[in-house]
């Protein structure tokens, strides 16, 4: 596997991300109008995507453009840790919208709506949170082990 090459976002590239985020915020408020609030938390995005999934979405239009508003969300968490910084991942599955740690030093590297999508795919609730933490952990770790 050859290592990821990354590239800032364009233009056009953020503006669609911030529309993503926008159609996250519309999306948890509708789903949990009482989590309707800014900015969103890992628990609103655990909270709305159990109620979303258990909805058993089929329309593939739809999902795909859920997966993408939760992703994008959920990436933007982990960017405004501090440890991420928005970014564009080539490598040998693709080029996608993704976040970038430790630049030079390891190039941690997330793709957040293939993150999501893994687990609608099982059907899996109650991972952002906990993702999260696994993710900021693993860079925490590799980040000291380069340091040492």
């Amino acid at each position: 596997m050859n290592k990821p090459e990354f590239s800032e976002l364009t233009d056009a590239e953020e503006q669609w991300k911030e529309a993503q985020l926008l159609a996250a915020q519309e999306i948890i408020g509708c789903l949990c109008p009482a989590d309707a609030w800014n900015p969103i938390r890992l628990e609103t995005l655990d909270r709305a995507w159990s109620l979303w999934v258990a909805d058993n979405e089929k329309d593939n239009r739809k999902v795909n453009e859920h997966i993408n508003a939760f992703g994008i969300a959920f990436g933007q968490l982990l960017v405004d840790s501090g440890v991420f910084c928005w970014a564009i991942v080539s490598d040998d599955y693709g080029t996608d919208l993704g976040i970038r740690a430790l630049p030079d030093k390891g190039d941690v590297s997330v793709v957040p709506a293939n993150v999501v999508a893994k687990r609608w795919e099982r059907k899996e609730t109650d991972f952002f949170a906990h993702a999260y933490s696994e993710i900021l952990a693993h860079v925490e770790k590799l980040k000291t082990e380069w340091d040492n």
